[in-house]
C-alpha cells in the first residue's frame, strides 16, 4: 500500500511503532532515567498491545467489505422492483343509500346492501407488482380470483386521500369473508416492503396504519390483513408512507376513483370531534369506534365485478 491508500488499521500500526522506537532511543541517551524508562517501555508495550487488538480486526476489512457488497444484489441497488406482474379489473357501482329499507330486508337475507340497486359507474384496472411484495399479491389475487370481493363495499372514502375496500366481517353487511387460501404475511413486518411511497395517484396499498377492520375480528384466530385502498390524488399522501404496503397501480379507470370521491360520506362536525378527543384523551374505547366511521359513505360503493386480465408483454 502506498501512503496516499494506506489503510487507517495500517496508518495506527506504524505511527504506534515509530513511538515505541522513539522511546527507547530516549531509554539507551542516559542511566539517569532508568526508573523512567522502564516506565515509559511499560507504556510502549502497552501501546502496541492496543494497536494489536484495534487493528487485527481490522485488518480483514477489505474483504469483508467486498464480500458484502457482492452479497447487494443490483436489484435491491436499484430499489423496489415494479414490474406488473398480474392485471386484475374492479367493476364498480352505486346504490342510492348505503343499506337496504328495514321494511325490505328478512331474517334470511344474504346481504343488507343494495347490490342489486347500484348503478354501474366504471372500471378500474390495476398493476401488481409481484416481484416487490410477493405475499401481498398472491393474498389480493386470492380475494380476486375466489370471487371474495363480489358484492362487497368500499368502507371509507377520503377526498384528496383514498378510497378504501376489502374490510373483513359478514359478506351480509358487504364485508370480505377471507377465503382459506390466504397465507400469513411476513412482509407486514419486513421494512423493505414499505420503501414504496404513495407519491401517484392510484397507489394501491395494503392498508395497516389505515385499517379499520373491527378489532374483534383482529382478534380471531388466523386472522390476516387484507383491505386496502386506492390513493386518489391529486397530489402525494405522504402520510400513509412507512405505515402501509404499497403492492401495484390504477392502469386504467383514475376517472371511476374520481366518481367514488363525490359520494357523500359520514363527517363529525365540530362539537363532535371535540367530544371524541377528549373521549380519546381518557381513553374511552368508544372513541375509536366513532372514528372508524369517519369517511364512511352514505351510498353503498359496490363492488359488482372482479376478474383477472391477461398481461400483454412488456407490461410494467
Amino acid at each position: 500500500w502506498s501512503k496516499a491508500v494506506e489503510p487507517k488499521h495500517l496508518t495506527i500500526r506504524r505511527q504506534l511503532c515509530h513511538r515505541h522506537r522513539q522511546t527507547l532511543r530516549v531509554q539507551g541517551s542516559s542511566h539517569e532515567h532508568a526508573t523512567a524508562s522502564k516506565s515509559s517501555e511499560a507504556l510502549a508495550r502497552r501501546d502496541l498491545l492496543a494497536a494489536c487488538a484495534v487493528t487485527l480486526p481490522l485488518i480483514n476489512l477489505p474483504a469483508q467489505a467486498d464480500t458484502l457488497l457482492q452479497e447487494v444484489s443490483p436489484q435491491a441497488a436499484k430499489g423496489p422492483d415494479t414490474t406488473i406482474t398480474h392485471k386484475v379489473y374492479l367493476d364498480i357501482g352505486i346504490a342510492p343509500t348505503a343499506l337496504r329499507p328495514a321494511e325490505e330486508r328478512t331474517l334470511g337475507d344474504k346481504s343488507i346492501i343494495p347490490v342489486e340497486d347500484a348503478a354501474p359507474v366504471g372500471r378500474i384496472v390495476l398493476g401488481l407488482y409481484g416481484n416487490h411484495v410477493p405475499i401481498t399479491v398472491a393474498n389480493f389475487l386470492a380475494l380476486v380470483r375466489g370471487g371474495s370481493l363480489l358484492g362487497t363495499t368500499f368502507s371509507r372514502v377520503l377526498p384528496g386521500e383514498y378510497v378504501q375496500a376489502g374490510q373483513q366481517g359478514a359478506l351480509r353487511m358487504g364485508q370480505v369473508e377471507a377465503p382459506g387460501d390466504v397465507q400469513a404475511n411476513p412482509e407486514t413486518s419486513d421494512p423493505s416492503a414499505f420503501r414504496l411511497t404513495h407519491g401517484r395517484p392510484g397507489t394501491l396499498s395494503l392498508s395497516l396504519g389505515e385499517n379499520d377492520d373491527d378489532p374483534r375480528a383482529k382478534l380471531r384466530p388466523g386472522y390476516k390483513n387484507l383491505e386496502f385502498l386506492i390513493t386518489t390524488g391529486p397530489g402525494p399522501a405522504p402520510r400513509l408512507d412507512g405505515s402501509n404496503i404499497p403492492f401495484g397501480r390504477v392502469l386504467e379507470g383514475m376517472g371511476t376513483i374520481s366518481t367514488i370521491t363525490t359520494v357523500p360520506t359520514f363527517r363529525a362536525n365540530e362539537r363532535t370531534n371535540a367530544l371524541n378527543m377528549l373521549a380519546q384523551k381518557l381513553g374511552d374505547d368508544r372513541a375509536a369506534g366513532v372514528r372508524r366511521k369517519y369517511g364512511r359513505p352514505l351510498k353503498a360503493v359496490v363492488i359488482l365485478g372482479a376478474g383477472e386480465l391477461p398481461l400483454e408483454q412488456g407490461s410494467g
